[in-house]
């Protein structure tokens, strides 16, 4: 057979012609060159190798990187199958790709439920603010009604109910009270609550309830008459609302001292209104008194702690006692408003002939807020005299006066003889 013709094997593989280098394809070189039958009836594809466990270039059936050839036996020292650069464009490989895409997808997602949950109803008995028929919305300085929160994800400027804030909303609304009285309008915010709610990261909706007294309540809370009250708080809620994402709005509510309050209420006008809301306290020990006149013809000249279950906190007298009890005796006097000490010897004649009357109190829980009852010359002679008995008296002695004199006496409430006064 000439050197020049063709070498046919039975072996389709091994059926090669002999080519110099410059006749050669590139495939052909890089399997290792001499063997070569032409692009058309050559047979290569890229397939993985379980000899070099790499996805490589098949010439004739044999792996250009290893010589390994399909239908052989693996070599027991063969690599396993690893990730790198040759195996990336695998199916096997894109199926793991997108199985750790799955996996990635699945735990951001676990992530921001943990993270940002979602809005639940309140429960039953949770504190929301009351909705009253009487109640007008002033946001922002507008009368209208309360708007759809604002949602500004990853933006929200949320406002924190703390001390200061409630001490702003304090003075806007006592300067309100006092625009009102200024035009001879007979209503006030005695108390208010504030309520917010927050969704992380979107919103915050913050609700301020101011529960309003007096004659002219009715009138006062709603429009035209509800803008003093506007005016002197538009610029706290306009400072509000200015937040990101916050909404803020007052809401004017009468209750006639009917509505209990809450445990986070902040009273700014004591007097009828608060012995209303804590009647509770009150009436057990009016009932002691009213008993004990009943029983000795007269009102005692002291409280005793023990007149009712629990003690009272109280010194007995008129002193001031944070969150207790004061009690002024109210005694018979004459027609030149002395009172008529006892007749006899002995202790009748050292202490007055009979109590008339009281005054009872609930102290606050300083001295430099609340009611304004009397005077210091008024305090000072309740010391030297009332608070003294029995003794007796070197001349004339009257009933503790009592002048207002501009400054708190740290008083919630007042009780005379059984009754709340305004």
């Amino acid at each position: 057979m000439s050197d020049q013709g063709p070498n046919w094997e039975a072996d389709e593989s091994k059926q090669t012609t002999h080519l110099d280098d410059g006749q050669m394809s590139l495939k052909s070189k890089l399997s290792g060159g001499g063997r070569d039958v032409g692009e058309a009836a050559s047979r290569e594809e890229t397939r993985l190798c379980p000899a070099c466990g790499r996805v490589t270039l098949f010439v004739q059936g044999v792996c250009t990187h290893c010589d390994y050839r399909i239908g052989s036996n693996v070599p027991t020292d063969a690599p396993p199958f690893q990730y790198g650069s040759a195996s990336e464009g695998s199916p096997a490989a894109r199926i793991i790709l997108i199985a750790l895409i799955v996996l990635v997808l699945v735990a951001a997602g676990i992530f921001a439920f943990l993270k940002f949950p979602r809005h639940k109803e309140a429960a039953p008995g949770a504190e929301t603010p009351a909705a009253q028929p009487a109640a007008q919305e002033l946001e922002g300085g507008q009368r209208n009604a309360a708007k759809p929160p604002e949602t500004h994800p990853g933006g929200l400027s949320a406002v924190t109910i703390d001390e200061a804030l409630n001490n702003e909303i304090k003075d806007a609304l006592l300067a309100g009270n006092k625009a009102w009285a200024d035009k001879g309008v007979d209503c006030y915010v005695y108390r208010f609550g504030t309520f917010e709610n927050t969704e992380p990261a979107m919103s915050q909706v913050v609700r301020i309830t101011g529960y309003a007294g007096g004659k002219d309540v009715a009138a006062g809370i709603a429009a035209p008459g509800d803008e003093p009250m506007l005016i002197a708080t538009r610029a706290l809620l306009t400072k509000l609302n200015g937040n990101a994402g916050v909404t803020a709005t007052l809401q004017l509510v009468s209750t006639n001292g009917e509505e209990e309050q809450g445990a986070k209420d902040i009273y700014i006008h004591y007097g009828y209104y608060y012995g209303k809301e804590n009647w509770s306290e009150f009436k057990p020990i009016i009932e002691a008194l009213s008993a004990a006149k009943q029983q000795n013809g007269q009102y005692p000249g002291m409280l005793d702690s023990n007149i009712t279950r629990p003690p009272l906190t109280t010194y007995g007298g008129f002193k001031f006692k944070a969150r207790g009890f004061g009690y002024l005796p109210i005694y018979k006097t004459d027609g030149s408003g002395n009172i008529i000490m006892g007749q006899g010897k002995g202790l009748a004649s050292y202490q007055p002939e009979q109590c008339d009357g009281y005054y009872l109190v609930l102290y606050c829980a300083t001295e430099g807020e609340g009611l304004d009852m009397f005077s210091p010359a008024d305090m000072l002679q309740y010391d030297k005299t009332i608070s003294r008995f029995p003794f007796k008296p070197e001349g004339p002695v009257k009933n503790m006066p009592l002048h207002p004199d501009g400054k708190p006496d740290g008083i919630a409430c007042i009780v005379k003889n059984g009754e709340l006064q305004h």
